[in-house]
C-alpha cells in the first residue's frame, strides 16, 4: 500500500500543469498508459517523463475505481460510512 501511495504523490507531482492546459479524454489517457503497458511487459522506461506518465495512468484509473466505489457505497445522507474504507 506504501508503493501506490508513493506512486500516485510522483504521478501527482509533475501533472498539474498538464491538467491546467486541457480535459483528459481517452486517447491522451492511452498515450499515457502506453508506457505502463510497456514498464508492465518487461520494458525500462528511458526518462523520468514516461515513468510519470506510466504512473499517471495508474494514478488517474485508480482514483477513478475508488470514486465508483465511494458513489456505490457511502450513503448520502449521514448514514454509517463502511468498516471496508
Amino acid at each position: 500500500m506504501k508503493h501506490l501511495a508513493v506512486i500516485v504523490l510522483i504521478a501527482l507531482a509533475g501533472t498539474p500543469a498538464l491538467a491546467q492546459k486541457k480535459i483528459l479524454d481517452g486517447n491522451s489517457l492511452d498515450d499515457n498508459c502506453l508506457y505502463e503497458r510497456q514498464r508492465e511487459s518487461g520494458v525500462k522506461l528511458s526518462n523520468d517523463e514516461e515513468f510519470g506518465k506510466a504512473t499517471f495512468c495508474i494514478g488517474y484509473i485508480r482514483g477513478v475505481l475508488d470514486e465508483i466505489w465511494m458513489q456505490q457505497n457511502v450513503p448520502d445522507e449521514g448514514g454509517e460510512v463502511p468498516r471496508s474504507l
